[in-house]
């Protein structure tokens, strides 16, 4: 027994609704993952001593910046972080789309060298 038109029709019409708040859950994903990526490919390439203008470059316009003043810095590796001396006087912070509050940050010293570089998530 083949449904008549109008059943198809309602059919197609309940999939078609259906479909689209689980295209927007795909896309949403989507997007989160490539603005996170699109911070940490970057990030990773930023090194100690680098200049304001290499960060820009690598990362673009921060979405914050932070006047800051500390004499210790840390620096983060994929699986470490070293602690030094060091002055910081700025913060770039950058912020992609997260639900976990992530952020990626890069201190610079008085004299515009990046001196600390933190990645920040919360659980």
């Amino acid at each position: 027994m083949t449904p008549s038109p109008a059943k198809r029709g309602l059919l197609w019409i309940l999939l078609t609704i259906a479909a689209i708040p689980i295209g927007l859950v795909i896309l949403w994903f989507a997007d989160a993952r490539y603005s996170d990526w699109r911070y940490i490919q970057p990030w990773q390439k930023v090194q100690r001593g680098d200049s304001e203008e290499r960060v820009l470059a690598l990362l673009g316009r921060p979405d914050r910046v932070i006047a800051e003043h500390s004499d210790k810095a840390s620096w983060e590796f994929e699986h470490k972080v070293d602690w030094y001396d060091a002055e910081s006087v700025k913060q770039f912070r950058y912020i992609p789309f997260s639900i976990t509050g992530e952020e990626y940050g890069i201190s610079f010293d008085s004299s515009g060298h990046a001196v600390s570089k933190v990645h920040i998530t919360s659980p």
